[in-house]
């Protein structure tokens, strides 16, 4: 668990450096490394802030890899279910089924 730590600290210097910037698919980038950091040591509540921020700031492109959506939405559903949102947690798992479903129709490269 230490070496998540570590990598979480790095993963939130990066993240400071992106926000307020204009590479919108780093932040985005930045925000779900974050995340995942956090599912790895068990914070799941903290987790969930980091991927529903990513979620946001994916909304706010005008471009976006389905890749990334598919990814963002997959640790949401571990992380609300892990956290006993079940409920939420399904709607995540759907989506990313479906983000997956559009990239591979579209031939998206991982």
């Amino acid at each position: 668990m230490g070496k998540y730590k570590e990598a979480l600290k790095y993963h939130k210097e990066a993240l400071d450096r992106w926000q307020g910037g204009s590479d919108g698919q780093r932040l985005v980038a930045g925000l779900s490394s974050v995340g995942t950091c956090y599912i790895a040591i068990g914070e799941h509540e903290n987790a969930r802030e980091y991927f529903m921020r990513s979620v946001e700031e994916m909304q706010k492109l005008r471009r976006v890899n389905l890749r990334d959506v598919e990814g963002v939405f997959k640790c949401l559903k571990v992380t609300l279910s892990a956290i006993n949102e079940h409920e939420e947690a399904h709607k995540y798992a759907l989506a990313s089924t479906l983000a997956q479903i559009l990239a591979n129709s579209f031939n998206v490269a991982r």
